[in-house]
């Protein structure tokens, strides 16, 4: 009985761990996409004023 509900308290905490890892991945991933669209907006106007 122990090891069965071992098993299945880290398979929980391993679940847990992948979803959270995947919110913070998908944040990332955006928060670095809005600061690559920052960068190419201000190359575009530092263009258009030369």
């Amino acid at each position: 009985m122990i090891t069965v509900t071992l098993e299945l308290f880290f398979q929980i905490i391993n679940t847990i761990l992948l979803i959270f890892a995947l919110i913070l991945g998908y944040k990332l991933i955006c928060y670095f996409s809005d600061f690559l669209c920052k960068i190419a907006r201000t190359n575009t106007k530092k263009n258009k004023n030369n």
